[in-house]
């Protein structure tokens, strides 16, 4: 059930495979969390408009925000986390290099939650 959201400012250099990015932390999730890789949802969101700090033009974001249903101890979500952080980290290495990037993560529980996959054939 996680929902993982994956913000970021236009400037980044990294653009052209975020949904490479997206499955790699799919299978960070499924393995720390644990969790069934069928269940993750992940998206991301381009921010043309923004500003970091001063608004110079080599500021830059990237922003994760993962819900996911409480019940988790504090390690493994921390655990998590330090592993999501490492990912990112290195999938972003060029626009850290480059840019003035804030790479942020936060993972949020959430109460009870509803859903229903419809197909085609409904």
């Amino acid at each position: 059930m996680p929902l993982l959201t994956l913000e970021y400012s236009d400037n980044i250099l990294e653009k052209e495979d975020l949904r490479d990015l997206l499955a790699q932390l799919h299978l960070i999730l499924e393995k720390k969390l644990p969790t069934q890789l069928e269940s993750c949802q992940s998206r991301a969101v381009s921010r043309p408009v923004f500003v970091v700090g001063n608004g110079d033009d080599k500021n830059a974001f990237v922003f994760v925000s993962i819900r996911v249903l409480s019940g988790r101890t504090p390690q493994v979500l921390q655990e998590t986390c330090a592993a999501l952080m490492e990912s990112l980290t290195a999938y972003f290495a060029n626009s850290l290099e480059v840019l003035q990037l804030q790479l942020s993560l936060e993972i949020n529980e959430i109460g009870p939650y509803f859903s229903k996959t419809l197909s085609a054939e409904q």
